[in-house]
């Protein structure tokens, strides 16, 4: 029937629910239901990001344990890196990420990634390797959520830090390969 017979709960349920490219458009008018779904997809992304974390923790306690890397290695990577995801967790679930464009914070992020991933390649050079990759993975998905800009500045600010570290030291920057365990590691 008419507009003027159904309950307000019969036109929610009626309701089509929120794309995430929709709750994620610039355009988009911040409800209270348009902020909660936000905070949903950032808490999900945020959760993803943890379980990699802990991931590839795992790797650097492999690597410890087949005496690669000291065990410092993965209990500061999984520090700093747990301490990174809770703070954008927090700044999440607060309603802080609302007041940008870009809700997600990547950019923050890729910064924090990359302050994380030039500290491991500099102050663990034995895995430096594996740094290597976690900082592609990182910025490859980033990629997808920046403009051209913004990810120009991301990856133009790990490549000067990485290339830093190589011409500006000694290190050498190491893939492990050298006992059984390392290359299943």
């Amino acid at each position: 029937g008419n507009g003027a017979s159904e309950l307000p709960m019969q036109r929610t349920v009626a309701a089509s629910p929120v794309s995430i490219g929709s709750a994620d458009a610039q355009s988009v008018a911040l409800t209270p239901a348009m902020r909660a779904r936000r905070r949903r997809n950032r808490r999900d992304m945020l959760l993803i990001m943890m379980l990699n974390c802990i991931i590839d923790t795992g790797l650097f306690y492999l690597y410890a344990l087949a005496g690669t890397t000291p065990m410092t290695t993965p209990l500061y990577f999984g520090i700093s890196g747990m301490g990174l995801m809770l703070t954008l967790l927090a700044t999440s679930e607060t309603g802080f990420n609302d007041r940008f464009k870009d809700h997600y914070l990547t950019v923050p992020q890729g910064v924090g990634a990359t302050i994380i991933t030039l500290g491991g390649i500099y102050f663990a050079p034995e895995v430096g390797f594996a740094f290597c990759c976690i900082a592609f993975v990182i910025f490859s998905f980033a990629t997808l959520r920046t403009n051209e800009k913004q990810a120009s500045v991301l990856w133009t600010l790990f490549a000067v830090g990485l290339a830093g570290i190589l011409l500006l030291t000694d290190i050498d920057i190491g893939l492990p390969t050298g006992v059984g365990e390392e290359r299943g590691g």
